[in-house]
């Protein structure tokens, strides 16, 4: 639900960039047709993610009309380095991704998470393999995202109350990933 401007801000820069993801080199009418959002809230997201360094524009190719060439616009694959992890019952598994999407490097360690020491150290194992490849690689890691079987508070990272998991009852992993990595 929507609830103040901002998160719907939130929300229309996001369906750009997934827009933009699925679709490089889009250009902006495109986005403004594909989204039905305005030409004007269209340029106003691009020209943030390009201040961002998230997002570039290319330069225009001549179609034969009359008029502006449409120039595409494309998710940089250099913007950021993401690790997301997969924090399941029976094993963790994690992917360093540019950007654009590109898979980097990956890391699956097959063992049970039953409780919270089991999770922390699984986890913290993953992260770190996938963060020295993409260091080996000269590659910089800006942020870290988790998935995990329950509801969870994804502002404050705190997993609830898995079915079957009750050692991870109000789980703050968002806290401790972030107080381990810095990310």
């Amino acid at each position: 639900m929507i609830s103040k401007p901002s998160d719907l801000k939130g929300k229309n820069i996001g369906r750009v960039i997934q827009l933009l993801l699925a679709k490089p080199d889009t250009p902006r009418v495109e986005l403004a047709r594909q989204t039905e959002l305005t030409k004007t809230t269209i340029s106003s997201i691009v020209a943030s993610l390009i201040d961002l360094g998230i997002a570039e524009e290319l330069s225009g190719e001549k179609t034969g009309l009359v008029g502006k060439a449409p120039i595409p616009v494309r998710i940089r694959s250099d913007a950021a380095t993401v690790i997301g992890v997969n924090l399941a019952r029976g094993s963790t598994t994690g992917v360093a991704m540019s950007a654009s999407g590109k898979p980097l490097a990956s890391s699956v360690k097959s063992v049970a998470n039953k409780t919270r020491a089991d999770a922390t150290a699984n986890l913290f194992d993953v992260v770190q393999r996938l963060i020295n490849k993409c260091y080996r690689n000269e590659i910089r890691v800006d942020a870290i995202g988790i998935g995990a079987p329950s509801p969870l508070d994804k502002e404050k990272g705190v997993i609830y109350s898995p079915f079957g998991l009750s050692d991870w009852r109000n789980f703050s992993i968002g806290e401790i990933t972030e107080k381990k990595f810095g990310l």
